[in-house]
């Protein structure tokens, strides 16, 4: 998770507080609930240089220290991770709505995000896509999604569709026969050529009253 913060207080004791925060930045909010105690924390300055693994690198082993110029790089404890290429995984999308069309068809829409360049500087609503073409998958559950969903097990969910558009519409057979008159358990991921599968946004959507 990277958090950003605007004030530091020393405290008696030689620690300080940071305070002002704003969670889960550049698009790592699936992280904010996932920490355990004793956990380290790196402040990111200009001093931290990046390391660049191939994309052939992916799903593999790497290990990896972090250690300041007054500690010996021999010394320093070492983690290993799984390395997935997060910085260029498209971000979650958001903002997720059902909307009950007259014929009985659902339509549900969301709003994509982008990992640069989303400053709003030109006067326009147009976000870039930066990603080599606009695609998602769009997965349709049976029940709310949890961590452990796993897209590649065609028996954890409903329907799949690969739009290439921030919307699917599904017909007033499909609503029917997957039984989803009153709730719709959605997860979508936008895909990158690169990388695949970017994070996942979800929503439960109920039907609303009246439509």
């Amino acid at each position: 998770e990277i958090i950003y913060f605007k004030t530091v207080t020393p405290n008696d004791n030689g620690s300080f507080t940071l305070s002002t925060l704003i969670r889960g930045a550049r698009g790592t909010e699936a992280k904010c609930y996932t920490h355990t105690g004793g956990e380290r924390g790196i402040i990111v300055t200009k001093a931290i240089k990046n390391e660049l693994e191939s994309f052939q690198t992916i799903g593999k082993e790497i290990k990896f220290r972090a250690f300041s110029a007054a500690t010996a790089q021999a010394l320093a404890p070492y983690d290993t991770i799984t390395f997935n290429a997060n910085s260029h995984r498209p971000w979650a999308p958001v903002n997720f709505r059902r909307t009950d069309n007259v014929d009985t068809s659902l339509t549900i829409s969301w709003c994509r995000r982008t990992r640069y360049g989303g400053a709003l500087r030109d006067g326009t609503d147009v976000i870039p896509v930066n990603e080599e073409a606009l695609e998602f998958e769009v997965y349709i559950l049976p029940g709310a999604y949890t961590d452990a969903f796993d897209p590649t097990d065609a028996a954890q969910y409903l329907l799949k569709l690969t739009p290439t558009v921030e919307t699917v519409t599904l017909t007033s057979t499909q609503v029917t026969e997957l039984g989803l008159t009153n709730m719709v358990h959605v997860v979508v991921y936008q895909i990158s050529a690169s990388v695949g599968r970017g994070f996942p946004g979800y929503a439960d959507l109920p039907r609303l009253l009246g439509s």
